[in-house]
């Protein structure tokens, strides 16, 4: 509920708030716009009950934040893993991010819900909620790929050959190359028009460096592919440390294409689950102060990013944070 609220009732807080502001009213007066039919329902809804562009916020904060933590909910009872470094984790990778892109934002949410599916292999319940996570952002229907692939163990050498290939992919500009020549070329499998939108929108034509954070991520799942033996033990963590391996995946090719950013929405929640499985090649006797030691320096991760956004203002999307709390017409 905390959550919730803070993010449901921010004002002028994230990259997208003012468009989505923008949204609200013109659908409110019966313009059409290129959005999904989900979305433009619940802002029906929002304004026929009276309320206003405020409520649409916290709307959509409390159903995210409700598919986050019944997701969370289920993968407790499966993975035992420290519950304060995951919260904290959660909030640095997820939360903040869920201020900006808000509709993929609820999309990932509800994946994440619906992941179980995958788990259980109930294919036509997972699609079921896929199909309703495309009515919130159309991008969702690559998790229908996923499910026939994230279940299946790779070997090591092929997952960091891939991970090398990847770089070296970057580096020489092909992954751009392969997307225009598709764009070009191969429009029929432009479903949507979301290729051609990602590659030339000028908000996915910025430049994409990462930081120490996204570096740590790439040695720390090259730590688990090596380990892997040692880390995995059942479906449920296999099929997580797949998706945390798709999401440093996709980051690297971000790197040439910087529209892929946006498909890195989906991933993060499963690096958080995923990380602490590293407790275990710790060994008994140390494992409590290891666990300490981790949550610690997320702590100090969490503390650093608010710290320096107050301080650098500018360079953050939820810093400084103002709130509106009228939800009416």
């Amino acid at each position: 509920m905390i959550l919730s609220f803070v993010s449901g009732f921010r004002y002028d807080v994230g990259t997208d708030f003012l468009g989505y502001i923008s949204y609200f009213n013109m659908i409110e007066n019966g313009i059409d716009i290129p959005v999904e039919k989900g979305f433009v329902f619940l802002n029906v809804l929002i304004s026929k009950m009276g309320l206003n562009s405020q409520a649409l916020f916290l709307v959509m904060s409390i159903l995210t934040m409700f598919f986050f933590i019944n997701g969370m909910k289920y993968y407790s009872t499966i993975i035992h893993f420290y519950k304060p470094l995951v919260y904290v984790a959660f909030l640095i990778f997820i939360y903040f991010s869920s201020f900006n892109g808000i509709r993929q934002s609820l999309a990932a949410a509800i994946l994440f819900y619906a992941s179980r599916y995958i788990i259980e292999k109930r294919l036509i319940l997972f699609g079921m909620w896929t199909l309703i996570a495309m009515q919130f952002h159309f991008s969702s229907i690559l998790f229908l790929l996923l499910f026939f692939v994230v279940g299946k163990s790779y070997s090591k050498k092929i997952m960091l050959i891939v991970l090398l290939a990847s770089f070296m992919l970057v580096k020489l500009n092909m992954v751009s190359e392969i997307l225009i020549y598709i764009n070009n070329n191969l429009s029929y499998l432009d479903v949507g028009g979301y290729l051609s939108n990602y590659l030339y929108d000028g908000y996915n034509l910025r430049d994409v460096s990462y930081g120490i954070v996204f570096y740590i991520n790439i040695l720390i799942i090259s730590m688990f592919i090596i380990m892997k033996n040692n880390i995995i033990d059942n479906r449920t963590e296999l099929i997580v440390f797949n998706l945390f391996y798709i999401y440093n995946l996709i980051g690297i090719l971000s790197m040439d294409v910087p529209a892929l950013t946006r498909l890195m929405l989906y991933f993060p929640i499963y690096m958080v689950i995923c990380i602490p499985l590293i407790i275990k090649i710790v060994d008994d006797k140390i494992r409590p102060l290891f666990k300490y030691i981790m949550t610690t320096l997320y702590i100090l991760l969490y503390l650093f990013i608010i710290i320096n956004g107050y301080i650098n203002s500018g360079q953050s999307d939820f810093i400084p944070y103002k709130f509106n709390i009228d939800i009416f017409s």
